[in-house]
């Protein structure tokens, strides 16, 4: 059950510190539009783009969840108080799965885990020239 804790008010200018949680939750929120919507149009499931999409929507979700019971606009009585923290320890377990998973994948079949460097610039012993100029 979700209460309703304290009402927002705008009027007393000198509490900043209130202004910028909701500024903060406002930015979170748009945020997470973001990279839902990046997650949604990336329609792959193996893409870096849609795992990194969705491990940034776990990590803003704790940090959401977070920023609720500290500036007390909700109350979450049947979570812990730390709960926000726990779904950030979620989020860099998930992330380093997903390394660790594409470090194996690409080991095991051969392929390099860099997507979009120039072939032309790298040599035989996976040497990258980053002058710009060609070894050939």
């Amino acid at each position: 059950m979700v209460n309703f804790i304290e009402e927002i008010n705008f009027s007393n200018s000198s509490n900043w510190v209130g202004v910028s949680e909701y500024v903060t939750l406002i930015l979170l929120f748009a945020a997470l539009g973001v990279f839902i919507y990046l997650a949604v149009i990336a329609r792959n499931i193996r893409s870096f783009q849609f795992q990194i999409s969705i491990f940034i929507v776990i990590w803003i979700s704790g940090e959401l969840i977070d920023a609720f019971q500290n500036s007390r606009i909700f109350n979450f009585p049947s979570l812990q108080e730390e709960f926000g923290l726990q779904i950030h320890v979620i989020a860099m377990v998930f992330f380093s799965m997903l390394l660790w998973i594409r470090f194996y994948y690409s080991e095991r079949t051969g392929k390099r885990m860099i997507d979009n460097v120039m072939i032309d610039n790298v040599d035989d012993n996976n040497n990258v020239d980053v002058s710009g100029s060609s070894s050939k």
